[in-house]
């Protein structure tokens, strides 16, 4: 399956994407983004911890310029929070991963 303008393959709808090897808590429903459509990222709110000796992002909730996803993963003892400046928005996220997702970052557009 491609998005509708050719680009690279999507996920079937039903396709819940994992990462991490302990079960990480319950699957979550897929969040899908339009961003063809103009749906845009502004901000980023997470957990962090420590898990077996290292801090590991927990869970994270995305939030869009048209709706809220619920916890992707789970709440932990450190919040953080990115929220882009005012009429800007997320468009690129890097990170680091071992056995879980260590750490995430994210370029920002500022007006």
């Amino acid at each position: 399956m491609e998005n509708e303008e050719g680009g690279r393959p999507l996920p079937p709808a039903n396709l819940t994407v994992r990462h991490g090897g302990s079960d990480g808590g319950q699957p979550s429903e897929p969040f899908f983004i339009d961003v063809l459509g103009g749906e845009i990222i502004i901000q980023i709110e997470g957990w962090v911890g420590n898990f077996d000796g290292t801090t590991e992002i927990f869970g994270l909730v995305i939030h869009t310029n048209r709706k809220t996803s619920p916890v992707l993963g789970l709440t932990g003892p450190l919040y953080f929070n990115f929220a882009a400046q005012p009429g800007g928005h997320f468009f690129a996220f890097f990170g680091r991963e071992g056995l879980f997702v260590d750490a995430l970052g994210a370029y920002e557009v500022i007006p």
